[in-house]
């Protein structure tokens, strides 16, 4: 069960069913692909560190926004731990974050989420450039919640540059 093509088989059949929209089914997939690599390959491999994320992922339902941001905050620590702040993967770790924390929607929430925003897109910019696709994901995710919290210079800027 732990070889690793029964792996690769599970994470294709988790990431069919989350894009299916059957967010519970791949939850179950996802996890258990976690758990064996986390036996197999260790906590802090990149490989590992990836399902766990994928476990995040498929949390939608809003009553598990805590356990949400919790494998997230997770993820970013062991992410930074394992690759480093500006590895691609870390910074997909802080977007992923920054995401959860403001669907929380909390003044503390939203305020961290732009903290992690901000980082994001900095370490983006540096590492992909300014015209990457995660990049640019970044970038209007920060936009958006610049306008949602009535930032509107910083927010305009934001957006028109990411639609350029």
């Amino acid at each position: 069960e732990s070889h690793p093509d029964t792996l690769v088989t599970l994470y294709y059949q988790a990431k069919h069913q989350f894009n299916e929209r059957q967010y519970h089914e791949a939850e179950t997939v996802d996890r258990r692909c976690w758990e064996m690599r986390r036996l197999v390959l260790g906590a802090e491999h990149p490989v590992t560190l990836a399902s766990m994320s994928n476990v995040a992922a498929c949390i939608q339902d809003g009553s598990r926004l805590a356990e949400k941001i919790q494998l997230n905050r997770d993820c970013l620590l062991l992410t930074r731990v394992a690759l480093g702040d500006r590895h691609p993967d870390s910074l997909t770790s802080m977007n992923n974050l920054g995401v959860s924390l403001v669907r929380q929607g909390t003044p503390e929430s939203l305020a961290e989420g732009a903290d992690l925003y901000r980082e994001c897109l900095e370490g983006r910019r540096e590492v992909l450039g300014d015209r990457h696709v995660r990049t640019l994901h970044t970038m209007y995710n920060y936009g958006t919640l610049l306008t949602e919290q009535q930032w509107w210079g910083e927010s305009e800027a934001m957006l028109v540059e990411c639609m350029d």
